[in-house]
This record gives structure tokens, sequence and C-alpha cells, in this order.
């Protein structure tokens, strides 16, 4: 009996062990189920938030870097539309101005694990992406081009150049121009593959600190007239005329049309031969520039899914040919002048000044408001072609589309924006510049300067600015060409630069270590040919892009003798414009 009790204690015993062990067993079973369950699902969770991450930030980086509040309202709308909440998403600036970091963070709650006591689970997942906006050429300031009027003059010995579609690419215009002419590269037979009828693209840039204020779009010299290159032809005002402009507009009684002091600065303003006024313009009257002015976008790698101004309609400059049309005028046939025109007292002509006819007279008039362009209007001045109301002035990049028409020539000018107040400019807050492809003309007896060509901000690893210089060296002499870095840099110089010419050619004088290429000249074989310069950005380079005058690459150009130089310059960086860093 005693026996068969102790083994039924026995019996007892084991079997509360069994039911133990069971039920360890079970709990070990659903952790390991749920464990495979609730970490399958945070890996699901965190790849959902990383695909929000990375779309928000890719979303909102290409409003960098000059409207952060713009980007962060985008991130975090992508973000919703990824299904996380304003709370669950967190946006900031990056290390550098074009870089926007997305984190997204969110409580998943465990479905198995909260048997063991885990209830849940923060996940978080951050990207940081980069734009790479397209290169803005040309220069930091208000105006693109020379500028006689300002004081002291701001010349950087360049005009923009608009040439008519049937002037030969040879000539220097890359993409304004359809018949090669010549030239080899990027031609098939006679015709220009690089032809774009959309024509140039310009930015006016208007800070945060402009908005609100009037903007005024400024073209100088924008009408043709074919004065050739150094301004030599036999059309300009004898030196009695000049005078005699002045006598004219200080008189009590003024000629119909006329503005008083309109010609104080005649002798200066509108001598002939090389001078800060000469812009060089050659070719037939019908090369007439064609501007059309589009609102800021969301797209800037797009330009023309820009929305065209209501409130600037599209202007045509006009053109002009024979003698100067506004002296013309002036000065019929059998005018008597002075005998000694430079005394004060010397008279200004009675007359009789005929009546102008409609179609052909009538360009002395000064008229801002009769929605003519004349010439006393344009020519050597500033002509306004675009005013936006203060109200209607927003932070970005307003856009100067420029087409020309015509036969053959080319007609240079210079653009600016800014505020008008009583007959003063001011550019604060401004900035004018090319978009990608610069076509300029320099005119100089030599040269010696350096060019504010790209701004390149601080970026990611890897980057690389690429230049190409269409149909340099139409000089007397050969030039030396170096890429220097901006003057707020972190860095002296760039190496490791290449140099190739687009037809091969080996380049003697190319110094990669001091991105420097000597030699160039149309007589060595640059004529209606491109050089292509590539230029790595070290990863250490750093620049002030606060600054609108911050990180802006240089080219340096010294050419000694007589320069009459038609070019088309053109930068980009290499790689994706948009992309993830981290």
């Amino acid at each position: 009996m005693i026996r068969r009790a102790a083994l039924s204690a026995m019996g007892s015993g084991e079997r509360g062990i069994a039911v133990i062990w069971t039920a360890l067993t079970l709990v070990i079973m659903v952790a390991a189920a749920g464990m495979t369950v609730d970490v399958g699902n945070w890996k699901v969770q965190e790849s959902r938030q990383q695909n929000a991450a990375d779309a928000a930030s890719l979303g909102g980086v290409i409003f960098l870097p000059d409207d952060f509040s713009t980007a962060s309202d985008i991130a975090l709308a992508v973000a919703n539309q990824h299904g996380y909440e304003a709370g669950e998403v967190a946006v900031s600036p990056g290390p550098q101005a074009n870089q926007l970091r997305v984190t997204v963070q969110r409580t998943v709650q465990t479905a198995f694990l909260s048997v063991i006591g885990v209830n849940d689970r923060v996940i978080t997942q951050t990207a940081m992406a980069e734009f790479e906006a397209p290169v803005s050429m040309g220069s930091p300031d208000p105006t693109a081009g020379n500028d006689p009027e300002s004081s002291p003059p701001n010349q950087p010995e360049y005009w923009l150049t608009a040439a008519a579609p049937g002037e030969p690419k040879i000539n220097g215009d890359r993409y304004g121009t359809q018949l090669c002419g010549g030239a080899t590269f990027n031609c098939t037979g006679d015709t220009n593959d690089d032809y774009d009828p959309n024509g140039y693209f310009f930015t006016v840039s208007v800070s945060p600190s402009a908005a609100g204020s009037p903007l005024s779009i400024q073209v100088f010299d924008g009408a043709i007239y074919a004065t050739g290159d150094t301004c030599g032809s036999s059309f300009f005002p004898s030196d009695e005329e000049l005078t005699l402009l002045t006598l004219l507009t200080d008189a009590a009684d003024l000629a119909p049309g006329l503005v008083a002091d309109w010609y104080d600065d005649a002798a200066d303003r509108y001598q002939s031969g090389e001078s800060i006024w000469c812009t060089g313009d050659r070719g037939s009257d019908a090369v007439r520039p064609t501007f059309v002015f589009r609102a800021p976008d969301e797209t800037p790698w797009n330009n023309l899914d820009n929305e065209v101004l209501a409130s600037c309609p599209a202007v045509t400059m006009p053109g002009f040919n024979g003698q100067l049309p506004a002296f013309d005028y002036l000065f019929p046939e059998g005018t008597e002048l002075p005998v000694d025109p430079s005394a004060p007292s010397g008279p200004p002509p009675s007359g009789p000044y005929i009546e102008p006819d409609p179609e052909t007279h009538g360009q002395h008039v000064v008229d801002p408001d009769d929605g003519v362009i004349t010439f006393a209007e344009s020519w050597r001045r500033w002509h306004t072609i675009c005013e936006i109301p203060a109200a209607s002035v927003v932070a970005g990049e307003y856009l100067v589309q420029m087409v020309v028409g015509g036969d053959t020539g080319h007609n240079r000018l210079s653009l600016r924006a800014g505020r008008l107040s009583g007959g003063s400019f001011s550019g604060g807050g401004v900035s004018v510049e090319a978009r990608g492809r610069l076509p300029i003309s320099a005119l100089s007896t030599d040269s010696n300067t350096t060019f504010s060509i790209a701004r390149v901000l601080p970026g990611g690893q890897n980057r690389e600015l690429e230049i190409e210089l269409y149909d340099m060296g139409d000089a007397d002499n050969a030039g030396t060409l170096r890429v220097l870095p901006p003057t707020d840099s972190t860095i002296t110089g760039f190496s490791d630069c290449s140099f190739e010419r687009s037809d091969g050619a080996i380049l003697a004088g190319a110094s990669p270590s001091t991105c420097t290429l000597t030699g160039v000249s149309r007589s060595a074989g640059f004529n209606g040919r491109a050089i292509v310069t590539k230029v790595p950005i070290p990863d250490s380079y750093d620049c002030n892009e606060a600054s609108a005058t911050g990180c802006w690459v240089r080219v340096q150009a010294v050419f000694s003798g007589g320069v009459t130089d038609t070019t088309t310059w053109s930068a980009t960086m290499n790689g994706d414009p948009v992309r993830l860093i981290e």
C-alpha cells in the first residue's frame, strides 16, 4: 500500500511538471511566432517610412536653397500622401543650403510580443536629398552685360548677343543660328544641330527681401542699328550735330517730341568708334529680339512650363537702317548750323520742323506711355520692357526668354532688373543671370578680365562642373583661359581639370594642375569649335551660399591685341540634379 501511494504521488508530480513545461513551451512558441510576425511588420513599416522620407525629401528639396518654407511644406504634404501626419514628420535643412533632411517617426504596436511585455516599438527613418539647380551663369549682379550709365560704369567687358537665325554659327552664336557657315561642331551639312527655336533664357532672381517691391526689367540698346563691330559706320552724327542736340534740349521752346536735357551727354553717348557705349550691332534692321516674360514655378529644370506673365506682354524691339532716324528728323536737309556750335550762345536751328510721318518719322519722340519704342528711347539707352507691380512680385526666379528673328547679323545688348524710382535704378535683392547658356560679345583693344561664369553651391561628393566655351579666340593674338574658384571659397585653385576640343585635337597648352589653357586663337583652330573643360569640385569645397555674390566660379581671359569675339558659353553640373545622398 505504501509503495502504491508513493508511485501515485510521483505520477501526480510528473504531470504537474509536464503542465509547466507545456506552458513554458507555448510561451516560447508564441514569443517566437510573435517575433516573426512583429519583426516582419517592423521591417515592412521601416520600408514604408523610408519610402515616405525619400519621397518627401526629393519633393521638397527642389525649392532650395532659396525657399526653405515651401520646401518644408511640400515635404510634409508628400509624407502625408504616404500616410504620415505632420506630428510624425520632421523637416530640417541639411549641412548645405541645397540639402533637405526628412525624418519620419511612428510608434508601432505589437501583435504578439506584448505577452512578454513588448507592447510597441518606435521606428525612425531618415532621408536627405540634394538639389543641383540649373547652373546660373553671368554674374550675381542685377545687370547681365555692360552698363555704361552706372557710376562708375559697370563694365564686365561683354554684351549679350542676339543673333539672327540666318547668321552663320561659325560667327559665335551656338544656339540661336540655323546655318553652320563653315563650322563643323555639331553640324549636319550646313545645318546647325544645336539650333534651339526657343532661344535663350535669363533668370531674374528675386530674394525674399525684394519681394513685395515693384520690379522693372530693362534692356540696354535693344534696338538693332548696324554700327559695325567697332562702331565705325558713317551714320553717326557729326560733332556739330551733337552740339546742336544739346542746344535743342536746353532750349526753352523745345521742338515737338523732345525732352529737356535728353541729349546733355550726347558728345559722349553718341560718339563713334570703340567706347563704353559701343555695343557693335551689325546686320540688317530685321535682327529683332522678342522678349517673353514668365513667372516663377516649381520646376526649374523646365523653362517652357513657366506661366507667361499677363502683366507683361511680349515685346519685340525695333530695327533701324540708314541714317540715324532721330537726327535725320531733327536736322532736315537745309538746316543751317551755327558758326560756332560749341559756343554756349550758339542758337539751335529754328526749323522749320517737318511734320513727322508715322511710318518713317517720329523717332525722336520720347514718350514711355505711348506704346511705341522709338530710336531716341532705345538706342544706347535703358528701356523698360516689363513692369510688375509690387503686390504681384514674389520671391523666386522670373524668366526672360529671348527669341531673335531676322536674317543675318548680331544685335548686342544688356539686361537689368530692379526698382525704378524718380528715374534712378536700384537692383538690391535682385540678380540677372543666364540659365545654362550665355551668348556674349566681347569688344576690347585688349582683354585681361575675369568673368563670373557659373554659381556652384557646396554639395555632396564626386561633383564635376562642365564648362563649354564655343568659338573662343577671335583676337589679334593667342590668349589664355583659366578657371578660378569663387573669391569666397575655401580653396585657392582647381586642379585635375581636363580640356578637350570638339575636333579631338591634342591641346598642348593645357595645364590640368592649374586649370589653365594657353594658345587659344582662331589661327590655332578654335574658330567654330568648342572647348570642353571638366572641373572636379573637391569635397572640401565650401563658400558663402547665403550671399547672392558668393559661390561664383570664374573664368579669367587674357588676350593681347584687339578682341572682337562673339562666343557662347554653357555650364552644367554632371550627374542627377535631384538625388538622395543619405
